[in-house]
């Protein structure tokens, strides 16, 4: 399941990779009917949530004491989240940047990604050892479960901003 979750979150960066050889104009597009944010503030937000997840995993932290909650197990279950039904938590909002700066930055996730394909002692781990504030303690795998769910959730943010 991980394997096949690492497959669709480098399918969903390729679909921003897109987006971002349009360069400025692209990723500062906004529409405030669609979201508060810009294209490329949903894009730094989804790759500051991936990437510090890609951190936590690949750090090899201690197991957590709890697991995931209920609305966890409903959410990764469903694969998706209405809008509007959550804050991005402290430190993790989306921020006005430059996409320079943003083509880099996928350019290293992408570097991390490989890293934490090739570690099966991580992506095998069953113990949650990544704290999510609304949805407890993910394994890797729930961990990546995740990042796919939340990137394809502002993916379609940016969808319809694109569109508008």
């Amino acid at each position: 399941m991980a394997q096949r979750d690492l497959t669709r979150l480098s399918r969903q960066l390729d679909e921003i990779d897109g987006w971002l050889a349009g360069g400025e104009d692209a990723v500062a597009q906004q529409v405030p009917e669609v979201s508060g944010w810009s294209v490329a503030q949903q894009v730094d937000h989804l790759l500051m949530v991936v990437e510090k997840s890609v951190e936590r995993l690949l750090s090899r932290p201690e197991p957590l004491s709890r697991g995931l909650t209920w609305t966890g197990r409903i959410v990764l279950g469903l694969g998706w989240f209405p809008r509007g039904s959550a804050r991005a938590p402290k430190g993790f909002e989306g921020r006005q940047i430059a996409c320079s700066e943003l083509v880099a930055r996928l350019a290293a996730l992408r570097a991390r990604l490989a890293e934490l394909a090739a570690a099966s002692d991580v992506l095998e781990r069953r113990e949650p050892v990544v704290p999510h504030p609304y949805f407890g303690g993910l394994s890797a795998a729930r961990t990546l479960r995740n990042a796919v769910v939340h990137t394809e959730h502002h993916l379609a943010i940016v969808r319809d901003i694109r569109r508008a």
